[in-house]
């Protein structure tokens, strides 16, 4: 016999019968599934991104941070690489008004050419009061460095040299004392053998970029939450069809019923 689909409990006397019941289950079943593989996807999501900032944030040694020409190509801006040479004393430069670690002291930063194999590595070893502060001598031995790649500065174009000798920016003009320096300087934050004294580590302008969010893998996750989504629209749908059904049997059987009357 039809259920009166105008009652306010048609619905819910529906979802109770064995077909819905076993339906439902159907339905919560595909939404656990795909909710499961929205996880993982996400899960997987996050783990190629921790994994390549953790791969950007390994220091490399310079060669595999530059182009074969020298050049700093954007990726490598920011990255930590590590060197091996010596440093060219005589090619040491100031750059003037450079406040101290502190944010307060005004001073200069010490930049001096390292030579690693083939290339000359310009190195802010850190940052002094004045270039006659002893903490400027250039050690003599060979050292290993561990720094990060900076951009060039642009805001002076030729560095702007100072009557006393010292300048204005850490452009290419200034960095440039010879042929085969690199496309960009390094800010130190370790060094081996540590000399003292020995200029005040400044903070590098430019970490490690961020890496490209993997959108494939994102779509995926939002993949799997639509089909989560288009289960219950089908359930949706195919309960209002049965709801549609029901109404439609009992408004034939009531007019059945209303003929038997009439013949009577």
């Amino acid at each position: 016999m039809a259920m009166d689909p105008s009652s306010a409990h048609s619905r819910a006397a529906l979802l109770r019968t064995p077909r819905w019941i076993a339906l439902t289950f159907i339905a919560i079943l595909a939404t656990a599934v795909c909710l499961f593989f929205a996880w993982w996807q996400g899960s997987r999501t996050r783990d190629i991104v921790d994994a390549e900032r953790a791969s950007l944030s390994a220091a490399v040694v310079i060669e595999q941070a530059i182009s074969a020409n020298g050049d700093v190509p954007n990726s490598s801006i920011g990255r930590p690489v590590i060197m091996a040479g010596s440093y060219v004393g005589s090619q040491q430069r100031f750059i003037a008004n450079r406040v101290a670690p502190d944010f307060t002291t005004p001073g200069y930063w010490v930049v001096t050419p390292l030579q690693v194999d083939d290339w000359v590595v310009p190195v802010v070893r850190g940052w002094v009061e004045s270039p006659d502060s002893p903490a400027a001598a250039v050690p003599s031995d060979p050292v290993v460095v561990e720094g990060r790649i900076q951009p060039y500065e642009r805001f002076y174009i030729d560095g702007t040299q100072q009557a006393d000798g010292t300048w204005l920016a850490i452009t290419e003009g200034v960095a440039r004392t010879s042929a085969n320096v690199i496309g960009g300087f390094v800010t130190l934050t370790a060094q081996t053998p540590l000399v003292e004294p020995a200029p005040l580590i400044v903070i590098p302008v430019v970490n490690t970029a961020d890496v490209p969010f993997p959108i494939q893998n994102a779509f995926y996750t939002l993949q799997w939450v639509l089909f989560a989504a288009v289960v219950w629209f089908m359930w949706g749908r195919w309960l209002g069809l049965d709801v549609r059904r029901a109404r439609n049997e009992f408004a034939d059987m009531s007019s059945d019923d209303g003929a038997d009357s009439l013949r009577s």
